[in-house]
């Protein structure tokens, strides 16, 4: 098993554009704020979450990224939505490009939140209102929000 998936395919593909598969959570504090990650890779706010490693599911691979991203366990509470589609393909700065299929998933912790947390993957972490969302790292990750708010408010996620 390739431990970092994407650099394996990527000594294979170059920066051709390809399908990735990635995972996200939402997460919101008792406000409704939902919490944003500022990313490494493009310096805007996303979502956290990643990859998904060979021999990951969609479960696994959130609880490992939120662990790296945000330094906290997770419980993942309701699916939200799939996305993909060739609209949302990105291109990385590094000049990879892809078609994400991304699970997002409504999560909950019981820890509190170190927004002081910095890596490299994580340049800061805030709360947000939705009214109040700074600048989103892409047109995805602004639908899977204002999705994220609406299954908050409404509370129509299904259960996993």
């Amino acid at each position: 098993m390739k431990k970092n998936y994407i650099k394996y395919i990527r000594s294979k593909v170059g920066h051709e554009k390809i399908f990735l598969n990635f995972v996200c959570g939402a997460l919101f504090d008792i406000k409704g704020n939902i919490l944003l990650q500022r990313r490494g890779d493009t310096k805007r706010w996303g979502l956290p979450g990643g990859s998904i490693e060979l021999g990951e599911n969609f479960k696994k691979a959130l609880k490992r990224e939120f662990q790296e991203e945000v330094g906290v366990s997770i419980m993942l509470l309701d699916l939200i939505g799939a996305y993909t589609d060739k609209i949302h393909s990105v291109k990385y700065p590094n000049g990879d490009a892809c078609q994400p299929i991304v699970i997002l998933y409504k999560v909950k912790t019981n820890s509190k939140i170190d927004i002081r947390k910095r890596n490299s993957e994580t340049l800061g972490l805030s709360f947000f209102a939705q009214k109040q969302l700074p600048i989103i790292t892409n047109r995805q990750h602004k639908q899977m929000i204002n999705d994220s708010f609406k299954s908050y408010s409404s509370n129509n996620a299904r259960k996993i």
